[in-house]
């Protein structure tokens, strides 16, 4: 899945990137495109990886 966050400067894009990611806050004014990669746990992922045991889980 891939989100993007969007709105007007200085609305706190940046502080939820950082907060979501554990990433630190860019510096005002910074026009930099930031990425990151959450994990986001899923029980339902966990018990298919349980039932039918695949060599990799992504």
């Amino acid at each position: 899945m891939k989100v993007a966050l969007l709105g007007l400067l200085q609305s706190g894009k940046s502080t939820i990137l950082a907060s979501l990611s554990g990433k630190a806050i860019p510096p005002v004014g910074s026009t930099k495109i930031e990425e990151a990669i959450v994990p986001v746990p899923d029980e339902r992922l966990d018990w298919l990886t349980e039932y039918y045991k695949p060599k990799k889980t992504t």
